[in-house]
């Protein structure tokens, strides 16, 4: 009862917090979530401390059963503090440590024992398996196969090409079932750094990366931020399988998808405080250019970009003194 009644409160705080602090009234399910690993959580560590005071077990009993809670609490706090990954999570590593040490406390009761002993390495096993694999799938699923199954559609995988270059002004693009940050140079963007690993699982061939290489590179030559701007997917003309497609649903299925965009130059100035006759040292003969990208769907399930041909494409040079 003692137990049930300190887990509850737990609980109940922390779904306070999550209501207040981390998700607000849009996400019950997320809220509700987080308050009942807590409960689960302080509950069993709970039971776990009064059965050390009721029990009276040899020492070593209570410290392995005490442990997994520091580390528990450890990524908790993490995960409050910086929210790198969901909450259920948290759940899963307390789960399996806490299941590993009541399982070695029953072991060490009779660790002579050959039967108890091989019974002890198979659910060690067991929880091995089933962790690692479900690791596995997680992170296929949030990955689009660690990269290599490709976006759910040719726009999808377009976009997160261009965002992943760090020449757009997005900065978000899709993966899987999750939205995730381009990994781009910030304050070194004068470098023509780029998100490298991210930009190449979006490509099925090296051809594409031509038609962003020559920004980097003139992003370096002159060092100036360039800001890049593609339009938006709803506004590119699409056709898969020489068929056009006027909506974009959240998956589409074919073999060959083009796209043509126009490309426009938004911005490509030099940071700092300098004069301002020495902001844009690059001039360009015009400011925007037409981008026919074709994509393909592979066989492992999703789409990535193939070729991407620029008929008459933006020349620059340096600026006049």
């Amino acid at each position: 009862m003692l137990a049930l009644a300190v887990g509850a409160a737990a609980g109940v705080l922390a779904a306070l917090i999550g209501l207040v602090h981390w998700y607000g009234s849009a996400r019950p399910w997320d809220v509700a979530l987080v308050g009942w690993l807590a409960a689960i959580i302080v509950t069993t560590h709970t039971l776990a401390t009064a059965w050390a005071y009721s029990a009276k077990p040899p020492r070593r009993e209570v410290l392995i059963t005490q442990a997994p809670y520091l580390p528990i609490y450890a990524l908790a706090l993490v995960w409050g503090v910086t929210q790198p990954f969901a909450a259920g999570y948290v759940g899963w590593v307390a789960a399996v440590l806490v299941t590993i040490a009541w399982l070695t406390v029953w072991y060490l009761r009779d660790a002579r024992q050959p039967r108890r002993a091989i019974v002890y390495l198979a659910a060690l096993g067991v929880l091995a398996a089933g962790s690692g694999g479900g690791a596995v799938v997680v992170g296929w699923r949030q990955t689009n196969g660690y990269g290599l199954v490709g976006q759910r559609t040719p726009w999808a995988a377009l976009y997160a090409l261009t965002v992943t270059s760090c020449l757009s002004s997005e900065t978000f693009y899709p993966s899987g079932s999750r939205s995730v940050h381009a990994d781009c140079p910030g304050a070194q963007a004068t470098s023509g750094a780029y998100d490298e690993g991210a930009f190449a699982s979006q490509l099925c061939a090296d051809q594409p990366r031509a038609a962003f290489q020559v920004w980097w590179e003139r992003a370096r030559k002159y060092q100036v931020v360039v800001t890049l701007d593609f339009g938006y997917s709803p506004d590119w003309q699409v056709a898969v399988d020489g068929h056009a497609v006027a909506s974009r649903p959240e998956s589409v299925s074919g073999d060959t998808a083009t796209i043509t965009l126009t490309m426009r130059v938004t911005s490509a100035f030099r940071p700092g405080d300098v004069p301002a006759d020495e902001k844009h040292p690059m001039r360009l003969d015009k400011d925007s250019e037409m981008w026919n990208v074709t994509a393909r769907h592979n066989a492992i399930g999703g789409w990535k970009v193939c070729s991407i041909d620029i008929p008459n494409p933006i020349q620059a040079g340096a600026t006049p003194a």
